[in-house]
């Protein structure tokens, strides 16, 4: 899995917003402008910690599996589907205590494989057997992941896509709270007017947390 590939549209959200946004929702005597950095808001807030925490989870899990399998690859494609399975939910402690006997299971496997490409006396017809079904397994299983690796690359990146748009409009509908209550006609990104007056960040991510 590419890690970067997911990574390089992870909570960079302050690029989807415009430049400018507006309070909206009332007309005040004079024009009141104010500053927000979004990013900020993103990395300060609940929401978006929660979403930061989510993500690496997802990803941990992920890479956790196909490094398992990269390492332990004599394995039944069965085997290789109930290890997804359980390594990438939340696990009861039975689910838990039945991953990790199908972790000593494969890798008690991957040592008889080893014991038998080691062998230096000659091998049985029986291991030769056992030892041409343990190489189609760790073809099957290489071919497996790297199908896995990129589906998913594909769910991370959707997922933060996803994750994405929830986070521009709960950050707008902040930003957009704080402006009218507090009168600005006009809130800038902080990246379009960096020494802007007024700057209301703080007020957005407790607005923000408020509806978490």
């Amino acid at each position: 899995m590419n890690k970067n590939t997911v990574l390089a549209s992870g909570w960079l959200v302050a690029a989807l917003f415009a430049g400018m946004m507006l309070g909206g929702g009332f007309t005040p005597q004079a024009e009141k402008t104010g500053v927000v950095d979004l990013a900020d808001v993103v990395a300060r807030s609940q929401f978006g910690k929660g979403s930061e925490e989510r993500f690496r989870a997802m990803r941990v899990q992920r890479e956790g599996l196909l490094e398992f399998m990269n390492t332990y690859r004599i394995m039944t494609v069965e085997q290789a589907t109930k290890l997804r399975d359980l390594s990438l939910k939340e696990t009861s402690a039975a689910e838990k205590a039945e991953l990790d006997k199908l972790k000593e299971d494969i890798k008690k496997t991957d040592a008889k494989n080893t014991e038998l490409s080691t062998k230096t006396t000659q091998l049985t017809a029986e291991e030769r057997a056992l030892m041409q079904q343990y190489g189609t397994q760790a073809q099957q299983i290489g071919d497996l992941a790297q199908r896995w690796a990129q589906e998913f690359t594909n769910d991370l990146e959707g997922w933060v896509r996803k994750q994405d748009e929830e986070t521009v409009k709960r950050v707008r509908d902040a930003v957009n709270e704080v402006a009218r209550a507090q009168g600005y006609s006009v809130v800038f990104d902080a990246r379009v007017a960096p020494y802007g007056a007024n700057n209301l960040t703080e007020n957005v991510v407790k607005a923000m947390d408020a509806k978490s």
